[in-house]
């Protein structure tokens, strides 16, 4: 058997696994990893923060998680998350006024990559209520019928796969909203 060559990558991939039920662990999990060596994949560990907070409820600490995850991939270009795409949905569904512009300048930075449906639901989602609550109906109703054009994809990409990446039940409310924008 091979020993993994960053034994660091453990303590990451284990507060991942912790984060639904004990997120509290998980986040002095990531502090450890983070407070170690430089690693290349420190985005993937602030990511992790941020979903810990969001199951605990700390929303604002969430967002100070997905922006430094966003810097991280800046500095660090060979390691993506779905941060460019989950950060401004979050922001769009609470209503984060205070956020929408910065979210929607990260989303039109990063509109050549919607290659999963709930990767383009969440996008177009975002665009869609933020615009709406901005004002700009025409552009939020066009934006919620992408939306839901991809909620209702039934198939992803992966032939093995088919139902990965779909949008899931989860997601139901902000479903709901953008009916509305549609006048469906």
């Amino acid at each position: 058997m091979r020993c993994a060559r960053n034994k660091n990558q453990y303590l990451r991939i284990q507060a991942l696994t912790l984060i639904p039920m004990y997120p509290q662990v998980a986040l002095c999990l990531l502090d450890r990893y983070l407070l170690l060596d430089e690693s290349h994949d420190r985005a993937l560990a602030y990511e992790a923060r941020a979903e810990a907070y969001l199951s605990l409820g700390c929303i604002d600490d969430a967002i100070v998680a997905y922006e430094a995850t966003l810097r991280q991939e800046a500095a660090k270009p060979n390691v993506r998350t779905w941060v460019s795409v989950e950060y401004p949905y979050l922001v769009a569904v609470r209503g984060l006024t205070s956020h929408f512009q910065g979210a929607l300048e990260i989303l039109a930075s990063r509109s050549s990559e919607l290659v999963f449906p709930v990767i383009r639901f969440k996008f177009h989602a975002a665009r869609a209520l933020m615009l709406a609550a901005l004002g700009d109906a025409s552009r939020a109703q066009s934006e919620a019928k992408l939306a839901l054009d991809a909620a209702a994809e039934k198939r992803s990409e992966f032939d093995r796969l088919p139902t990965l990446w779909l949008v899931s039940n989860t997601d139901s409310d902000a479903v709901r909203r953008l009916e509305e924008l549609c006048g469906a």
